[in-house]
């Protein structure tokens, strides 16, 4: 996956600034690679979410249903958290970023709360 974006910087005591002036001068980065981490991290948040759109209600008794295809996409998006935290690990010396651990947290906590509305009878 392939992100484009611009970085600003403050540029100090250039040729054309005065002594005291900060300039904000843009430079583009393109063909930056997301890290392995952060991909399954996002495909982890995209099974989740499509959990919302689609659905599969299976019948364990009569006129009680489970959402059967809910509860395997929650099950795929736990595998791909794991995967993520373990490449997060992996890449920082043992300790995943703030930020994705709090991604992380906020995913985990989601795929939880949707599991068990998936699970519980209708």
């Amino acid at each position: 996956m392939e992100l484009c974006g611009v970085v600003f910087y403050v540029e100090r005591n250039s040729e054309n600034c005065s002594e005291d002036c900060g300039r904000v001068v843009g430079r583009a980065w393109h063909n930056a690679r997301m890290s392995s981490d952060a991909v399954q991290l996002l495909i982890a948040f995209l099974l989740a979410g499509l959990t919302l759109l689609v659905g599969f209600p299976m019948e364990v008794a009569p006129g009680r249903a489970v959402d059967a295809l809910d509860a395997f996409l929650l099950v795929m998006s736990l595998v791909n958290l794991r995967l993520a935290w373990n490449a997060a690990n992996g890449l920082n010396g043992g300790k995943a970023p703030a930020w994705f651990v709090g991604a992380g947290l906020l995913l985990a906590a989601w795929i939880a709360y949707g599991m068990i509305q998936a699970l519980t009878l209708r």
